[in-house]
């Protein structure tokens, strides 16, 4: 069994969702707005987006970026992938998570992880297809999306069938000497020192030794396992906030372990940390590709 994040567990937040507001029947397309997953924090919640076609719909399960430490479920590239899938036949659900500067890791893991169990256990009345959700995050949502499919659980029904990250941080420590190597000056200064997104997540400045072991807390790739899911991993070779290296390592230790077949890993040349090549409707349809593949579409 892969060892499992211990300051709250899992199951007890499974054990919470009983109390929230059971949903309606769901309807032909619409939104949903501010449906509350979880009962600590009024950042539990997200937005369903469904499409008009026949339900049950499959699921993309969206997670912003910023740092761990700001962003929302309705910004930025949320609306575009809404968008997307909506056309596509997905229903979207955009969450937003405890942020840094309101609780420390691992508080938005499970805030993820709750999110999935509650639209699973939810499905049938939301016209949501239970067997078939995918996470996809970019940047700190792209840790995010990794680590739920990596620690997500079938018996707890936190597991999810395919995800996609987009330029995640993955193991905070080596990314300075990563950046060093590609002789890159990171945008956001040394990820080990106090001030950084990642410092400020996991509480205690990346560099400090006392952090080692929460930073392999905070990495998917500490969970990696033979039962994880396929994912796509796409990475601007230009990025200047994370080093391509974080999530070129990643996809080579899933792949060993899950194999090729299931990993696909895209860098994007000239690209920088988002932007419009990510964007793009030819990136838009070979993501959606790599879905419907693995969501049996």
């Amino acid at each position: 069994m892969r060892t499992r994040i211990v300051i709250k567990l899992v199951t007890a937040i499974i054990g919470g969702w009983s109390v929230i507001a059971q949903p309606s029947v769901a309807t032909a397309q619409d939104i949903v707005p501010n449906i509350a997953y979880g009962n600590d924090s009024d950042r539990q919640k997200l937005d369903l987006y469904r499409p008009d076609s026949a339900p049950p719909h499959p699921v993309l399960i969206f997670i912003h970026g910023g740092g761990f430490m700001s962003g929302n479920k309705r910004a930025g590239n949320a609306r575009h992938i809404v968008r997307a899938g909506l056309d596509r036949g997905y229903a979207v659900a955009s969450l937003n998570y405890r942020r840094s500067g309101e609780a420390l890791f691992p508080a938005a893991v499970e805030d993820v992880l709750a999110a999935i169990g509650f639209l699973r256990m939810h499905a049938s009345a939301y016209g949501l297809d239970s067997d078939r959700l995918a996470t996809w995050g970019a940047s700190a949502g792209g840790n995010l999306s990794a680590m739920a499919a990596t620690l997500g659980s079938e018996a707890e029904g936190t597991h999810v069938q395919a995800a996609v990250n987009w330029f995640g941080p993955i193991v905070f420590d080596e990314m300075d000497a990563q950046f060093g190597a590609l002789g890159i000056e990171p945008a956001l200064g040394p990820t080990n020192a106090a001030t950084s997104p990642e410092s400020r997540y996991i509480g205690i400045p990346v560099g400090d030794p006392a952090a080692a072991e929460l930073v392999r807390r905070a990495s998917p790739q500490s969970y990696i396992s033979p039962d994880d899911p396929p994912m796509l991993v796409q990475h601007g070779t230009e990025d200047r906030n994370i080093p391509i290296q974080q999530s070129r390592n990643f996809a080579g230790a899933l792949a060993a372990v899950i194999g090729q077949e299931k990993v696909e890993y895209i860098p994007l040349a000239g690209a920088g940390h988002g932007g419009g090549d990510f964007l793009s409707e030819a990136n838009m349809a070979r993501i959606f590709a790599f879905l419907d593949k693995h969501l049996g579409r």
